[in-house]
């Protein structure tokens, strides 16, 4: 029932998302993104929900069922983290493009991390398996780190030019995006610490029964 419940949410927030683009004449770049990070996670959903329905039908593991799941999870991941790059570097938001470098370093960052996500996921063998989750961690705490330093550095950057300009009554466009990036700030400070709350719930005070919970709240989180 959470993952039907969620699937509803996130199909919600694509419809929401298509409508808002549908809106503007042409729809912004971060908005088209944003509709294909979410169309990952309803294929995601859709398929957590067919290898759940299976399992509860037949009483059987569907193995391959499960693997594209989880695979699924991996490359949706890897676009929401991205998403969270693009935004923080300003892109559509303070400029139009990005350099050529950071372009690289984009690119670089997704398929590192898909790699080793999807590496250790099909992998078999124990020693391999642990190699492959750190480099898949060391490769998410780069790209978190830079999301931080480059969220921080637009906001000092908008703020710089914000007290440059002189006194007005209504607020600036100027300002509207300096607080559009502090509340991706404090959005992605969420989003490190809720699932350690979760974990935490999980370990402390959710019973095996109530499993489905910490599922609910870690989707709930994404959208």
């Amino acid at each position: 029932s959470a993952v039907l419940l969620c699937y509803v949410g996130f199909l919600s927030a694509y419809l929401l998302v298509l409508w808002r683009a549908a809106a503007r004449q042409p729809p912004l770049p971060i908005e088209r993104a944003l509709a294909c990070a979410l169309s990952l996670k309803i294929v995601e959903v859709s398929w957590n929900l067919a290898y759940y329905r299976t399992l509860s039908g037949t009483g059987r593991d569907p193995v391959g069922l499960l693997q594209i799941a989880q695979v699924g999870g991996v490359l949706t991941n890897a676009a929401f983290l991205m998403l969270l790059l693009l935004i923080s570097l300003g892109w559509t938001v303070t400029r139009q493009h990005l350099t050529r470098r950071e372009k690289q370093f984009f690119w670089g960052g997704f398929v590192l991390y898909s790699v080793f996500g999807l590496l250790h996921t099909a992998c078999q063998t124990p020693a391999l398996c642990q190699g492959y989750l750190l480099s898949f961690y060391v490769i998410k705490f780069l790209l978190t780190f830079c999301i931080i330093v480059a969220i921080n550095a637009n906001i000092e950057r908008l703020r710089a030019g914000h007290l440059d300009m002189p006194l007005v009554t209504s607020p600036t466009q100027l300002y509207l995006k300096l607080r559009l990036f502090q509340y991706v700030r404090w959005a992605f400070l969420a989003c490190l610490v809720f699932p350690i709350t979760i974990m935490f719930i999980e370990i402390t005070v959710l019973t095996w029964e109530q499993e489905w919970v910490s599922v609910f709240l870690e989707e709930a989180l994404y959208l």
